[in-house]
């Protein structure tokens, strides 16, 4: 005979209350109801759960092995109904995302820890690319939203809103010639140094220049590959203020100022954006997300 999830639940409630007596005050049930539930488990086992011999119940040590797997069982019951009660309520099984890697982390994480506490039932597919292609996942539905950059409006087929902006700023490593560049430095000069330049996968942002200035360029898709390119002294290029402070800080890296540089205060603000398909019924948990985000890195927030 299967065990009943309802004698399980008594079993726990016993052990956990550490007499029948508290364990019916606990469940608001009368002692006899609970001592006949606890026996009925036994019986449908076929193995004693508690050495009833002292003035308190005692767990024998085949209830005390047993004890993790009705705290399963009856987890696992618990988790099932509130899936059951969300899905019953609209609330998708499933939501997943795509951050461009020039998003700050910490922004996404404290949302993505909004998001478990929120929605604890759902999953989360995270994904990360750079520009166009981390846009390219959404348009083909492998992601229901985006933590995107400016590509977003060259896509008729995504909808957006504007979040917060990330400074852009160029650098080099110590040892790189232009980091003993104490004033702006010409075009004619800098256009001599190998520039890495983070290119877009996808395609999408073809035939627009950002801030390209050396007549020597690497393009790459990977920004981390572009930061120890840098770091390693290889080249110079720009990257995200806020994942290199603190080696700016430490002098690990200098920030230098291209007088060509498209930009006030030798920086360039990459706007960043919330998107998703146009045609994307979006459910109660999406929905959330977006707005979560949205209120707390919009512009002017």
């Amino acid at each position: 005979m299967n065990p009943s999830l309802e004698h399980i639940d008594v079993f726990i409630a016993v052990v956990d209350s550490g007499s029948f007596s508290a364990a019916a005050r606990r469940l608001n049930r009368a002692q006899s109801a609970v001592t006949y539930a606890v026996q009925k488990l036994e019986e449908e086992m076929g193995v004693a759960l508690f050495d009833r011999s002292g003035q308190r119940p005692i767990l024998t040590e085949i209830g005390r092995s047993l004890l993790p797997y009705a705290r399963r069982a009856a987890d696992d019951v618990s988790a099932l109904r509130l899936r059951a009660a969300a899905l019953a309520e609209g609330v998708e099984s499933e939501v997943s995302i795509v951050t461009d890697t020039m998003f700050p982390e910490p922004t996404v994480v404290e949302a993505l820890r909004a998001f478990a506490d929120a929605f604890p039932h759902t999953t989360l597919r995270i994904s990360e690319d750079t520009l166009g292609a981390a846009a390219q996942l959404v348009l083909n539905d492998q992601c229901q939203l985006g933590l995107l950059g400016p590509v977003v409006r060259n896509l008729r087929d995504l909808e957006y809103r504007p979040l917060l902006s990330i400074e852009l700023v160029p650098v080099v490593a110590p040892q790189h010639p232009l980091a003993a560049a104490t004033s702006e430095i010409p075009n004619d000069i800098i256009n001599k140094y190998l520039q890495l330049v983070l290119a877009d996968k996808a395609g999408f942002m073809a035939g627009q220049n950002f801030n390209i200035l050396s007549t020597h360029v690497w393009m790459l898709t990977d920004l981390s590959v572009k930061r120890r390119l840098i770091e390693a002294g290889i080249g110079w290029g720009s990257l995200p203020l806020h994942s290199i402070a603190q080696q700016l800080n430490d002098g690990a890296l200098v920030r230098i100022r291209p007088a060509e540089w498209g930009g006030p205060n030798g920086s360039t603000a990459l706007p960043m954006y919330i998107a998703h398909r146009r045609s994307a019924r979006l459910g109660p948990a999406a929905t959330w997300l977006i707005n979560y985000i949205a209120e707390r890195t919009a512009v002017g927030a």
